[in-house]
Order: structure tokens, then C-alpha cells, then sequence
């Protein structure tokens, strides 16, 4: 019978420590786990057991990445390509300008060796930095500029003289205050084809600006006089078309203007600021006769590339075919421009309506976004129109 007891206090043991151990096994574990433990350790009932429970393991601690430090600079990528013959950079025919000293521009052939520099002052425009034509080059610098013999001397460091470079070919703008003024017209090659003069005067000097419109370079002259008496002033405006061979396709010209010329219409009419310095124009005959009051320019609703100007603002002309009077878009023969009309370039007008297979679309000049320093042409008029769900477009 002893045996038998003793027997049973040695499994009531056993069965003790069992139980302690299972739940000493609950507490060692990860943060999760513990958090379950927690709510169910209530239910072992061995709260009171003289085992001591196993020390927890410590969550460990995740490591952290470092912080990258910061590159100022933007970090080269080589892009491989076929390799161009004769060990040319660039492909034949391309000249690559970048930045040299002060404001000038280093021009390289597609070589990479240096064949020139010229110098760019225009703080308004972008500057000529990157990959060009020698058409495209030939805004700012013509390849064969250093051999065309001037026919005036270049005045560097009085900024008087200089040959600069045109699409047309080249000129010379020769400033003699109080007496005349000259512009030289040169063709590609170098060649000096037409040589224009304008008076100055003790009064006022001329204002000169020059543009090129495809074959044609225009010349302008302006010039001002101040009525000391009334206050006012009077200007006069002479502008020139020249072919490539230096022949005079048109001289428009008008004296003693009552308003800054802004526009010349049709090569036929100026349109001048309004004396009460209101936002409307008045249009004047090259005799100085007042034709009609109160028009608005087309070219104010968008950017005209045919522009005339000189940086300082004295000159700003659009050169034009088209106005805007009682709220008609008319031409330089005061007609109404009709829908579906295109001028004489067979290019889009601006404002005026097509239609597109019975979607009406109106011409406007799309641009991606705007910047002071951005070049358009009328190319990018594009007619767009709308009809339920259908869009209509003409280029």
C-alpha cells in the first residue's frame, strides 16, 4: 500500500513540473508573442509556481541605412554609338558653340577643333550655346566671316562698323551722329550689294533695326523729333525691303508722324500710336494723311515673328498684312478676311475660321508654355475645333 502511495506523490510531481515548465515556455518569445501571452496566461493557473521563468531574448534593433550624402553635381552618363568616320565628333556639316570668354562664343568644327569666336551682347535673347547648321549658325556668325573684305573698317572697341552675319549674308551698321547714317548690305559670299544712308539730325539720331524675312532683309530707320513748345513729338520711318542681289523691292516711308510707328500694313499704311495714349491705333498713308482711327493689331493677340526692334524698345514694328476694326479682321485692303482664308504664304491666318469637314476650327498659336526669349513662326498656327466628341484639326 505504501508503494502504491508512493508511487502517486512521484507522478503528482511529475505532472507539477510539467506544468510550470509549458508555462514558463509562454513568456520567451518576440514582442507579438508577448503581447499574447499576456491575455492568456490567466488561463494556465500556475501564477504561483516556485520555477522561475527563462529571461526573455531581447528584440533586436533593425539596422539602419545610412544616409546618402547628397550630389550637387549631376552624374555623367555614357551613351555608346557608332563611331563616325574620319574621327569626326559630330556629323559633317554641324558646328557645335559653347561658352568662351566673356561674352564670346567658341565655334568648333565637326572635328572639334576651334575654327572661330564672335561676339554675343543680346542679354534678351538665348544664348547661342549647342548644336547648329551653318544656316542656323549663320545668326550669329557666318564660317566665312573672317575673309570678307569690309568695306569700313571695324571700329571693335567704339562697337562701330562691325560686320555682323545675317541669313542674307552680312552688314555693317556706320553710326555718324549729326551727320549720316549707313547700313552696308553684303550678299553669302561677302560681297557688298547695297549701301543705305539715313540723315541724323542735332535733334534726334536714327534708331536702325534690321530683319531678315526669307529672301528679303529689312531695313529700318526711325527717328524722332521733341516739340519743345507743345511738348509732343513727331516721328519718321523708313523702311526697306532688299532682295539677295541688293535690288529695292519696296521703300516705305512716312515724316512727321504724330505716333510711334508699331505696324506697317500691307507695305502700304503705318499704324502709330494713338496720341491719347489709349490702347487704340490710328493708321496713316505714307504722305502722313490719317486714313482710319480706332484699329486694334492682330499682333498684339499673339506672337508675330515678322518684328522689327532694337533692344532698347525705340523700334518695335510688326510687319503685317492684317487688323482688327469694330471687331473684324480685316486686310490691307479693308476687306474682311473671309473663312477658309490663307495668306499670301498659303499659311494659316491668325483668329480666322476653317472648316474641317463641318467642325468650324479657329486659328491660334499652340506654344509649350512661354518664355521672353522663345522664337515662333507663323508654322506653328494650328486651327483647332471641337463638335460633341469629335476634334478637328488644320496645320
Amino acid at each position: 500500500m505504501k508503494n502504491v502511495l508512493a508511487l502517486a506523490l512521484v507522478l503528482a510531481l511529475g505532472l507539477s513540473l510539467a506544468g510550470c515548465s509549458d508555462a514558463g515556455k509562454a513568456v520567451i518569445s518576440s514582442k507579438e508573442t508577448s503581447i499574447q501571452t499576456e491575455s492568456s496566461s490567466v488561463t494556465t493557473g500556475q501564477a504561483e509556481t516556485p520555477i522561475s521563468a527563462p529571461a526573455a531574448t531581447p528584440t533586436p534593433e533593425p539596422t539602419k541605412n545610412p544616409t546618402p550624402t547628397p550630389n550637387s553635381d549631376p552624374q555623367s552618363v555614357y551613351i555608346p554609338r557608332d563611331p563616325l568616320p574620319d574621327g569626326r565628333l559630330i556629323e559633317e556639316g554641324l558646328y557645335a558653340v559653347i561658352p568662351g570668354e566673356g561674352a564670346y562664343y567658341n565655334v568648333f568644327d565637326s572635328y572639334g577643333k576651334q575654327v572661330d569666336s564672335f561676339l554675343f551682347k543680346d542679354a534678351e535673347s538665348m544664348p547661342p550655346i549647342g548644336i547648329f547648321t551653318e544656316q542656323e549658325l549663320s545668326k550669329y556668325r557666318r564660317v566665312n566671316q573672317n575673309d570678307v573684305q569690309t568695306l569700313l573698317p571695324e571700329e571693335t572697341e567704339q562697337y562701330n562698323n562691325l560686320l555682323q552675319s545675317t541669313a542674307n549674308g552680312f552688314y555693317q551698321i556706320s553710326r555718324d551722329y549729326e551727320n549720316n547714317s549707313k547700313v552696308i548690305l553684303y550678299n553669302t559670299a561677302g560681297e557688298p550689294v547695297r549701301t543705305l544712308t539715313y540723315p541724323d539730325s542735332n535733334n534726334s539720331s536714327a534708331d536702325i533695326a534690321l530683319i531678315c524675312i526669307g529672301d528679303e532683309t529689312v531695313v529700318s530707320f526711325q527717328s524722332y523729333v521733341r516739340h519743345e513748345k507743345t511738348s509732343t513729338f513727331t516721328f519718321s520711318i523708313t523702311i526697306y525691303f532688299i532682295a539677295l542681289d541688293g535690288t529695292i523691292n519696296n521703300k516705305c516711308e512716312a515724316a512727321d508722324l504724330p505716333g510711334k510707328p508699331v505696324e506697317l500694313l500691307g507695305r502700304k499704311y503705318f499704324i502709330t500710336s494713338n496720341a491719347n495714349g489709349d490702347m487704340r491705333y490710328d493708321m496713316y498713308d505714307f504722305d502722313g494723311n490719317e486714313i482710319i482711327s480706332g484699329v486694334l493689331l492682330l499682333d498684339d493677340l499673339y506672337a508675330n515673328p515678322n518684328m522689327i526692334f532694337t533692344s532698347e524698345g525705340q523700334t518695335n514694328i510688326y510687319i503685317s498684312d492684317y487688323y482688327i476694326k469694330d471687331g473684324l479682321l480685316l486686310n490691307s485692303s479693308f476687306k474682311p478676311v473671309e473663312k477658309d482664308e490663307v495668306g499670301t504664304d498659303g499659311k494659316l491666318i491668325y483668329g480666322n475660321e476653317y472648316d474641317v469637314q463641318g467642325i468650324t476650327c479657329k486659328a491660334d498659336q499652340y506654344k509649350q508654355g512661354f518664355a521672353f526669349n522663345r522664337y515662333y513662326d507663323n508654322s506653328q498656327l494650328i486651327a483647332v475645333g471641337t463638335s460633341d466628341d469629335k476634334m478637328a484639326i488644320k496645320t
